[in-house]
């Protein structure tokens, strides 16, 4: 059905079983692990765009 106000959710459908089927077969990272990755990875992106 190719309603053009009402969007296809099939891929989200998708990407939300691929992410429950991740989770129950243990495939996660603790999220403050994560966070912190992340936060080094954009300060270390920030001072190099910061002029000398």
């Amino acid at each position: 059905m190719d309603n053009p106000i009402t969007p296809d959710l099939t891929p989200l459908d998708a990407a939300i079983l691929r992410g429950l089927a991740d989770g129950a077969a243990g495939r996660t990272h603790p999220a403050d692990e994560v966070f912190d990755e992340l936060e080094a990875r954009y300060i270390a992106m920030a001072e190099a765009r910061r002029p000398r």
